[in-house]
């Protein structure tokens, strides 16, 4: 399929980017990352576990299918960026694979750098 993700796709794209972003850290690594993905989504989209030193290290993937006046536009619950331990990755998918910017950082600096704000209510970071 070609062309833009459409607003009904949003969940579907989101889940490509996951698997793309697992990929990736996967064959970037040569293998010295180990990619466990939970079975229900409870706020983490991969586990890493690096052989190195047996650390491990949650993510939270946030893909977006569109650019905003050129930049990828994050808006994140407030709730599901509580955990200190998990690094977000956030960035474009495009047709065939993944944007060539990514935004890579620990919660605690995302919630100290990102914007809060509200929408109907519910607190959310917007970066």
């Amino acid at each position: 399929m070609e062309g833009p993700w459409t607003r009904d796709e949003a969940s579907a794209s989101g889940q490509v980017f996951e698997d793309r972003v697992c990929a990736l850290l996967t064959e970037q690594s040569r293998g010295q990352l180990h990619v466990f993905r939970p079975l229900l989504d409870r706020g983490v989209d991969a586990l890493l576990h690096r052989l190195s030193d047996g650390a491990y290290i949650p993510v939270q993937a946030k893909g977006r299918s569109s650019l905003r006046k050129g930049q990828v536009q994050l808006l994140v619950d407030a709730d599901s960026v509580a955990d200190d331990l998990v690094v977000i990755v956030g960035g474009e998918i495009i047709d065939g694979g993944l944007g060539p910017t990514f935004l890579v950082v620990p919660t605690p600096d995302f919630r100290r750098l990102a914007l809060l704000t509200s929408a109907d209510g519910v607190p959310e970071y917007s970066m």
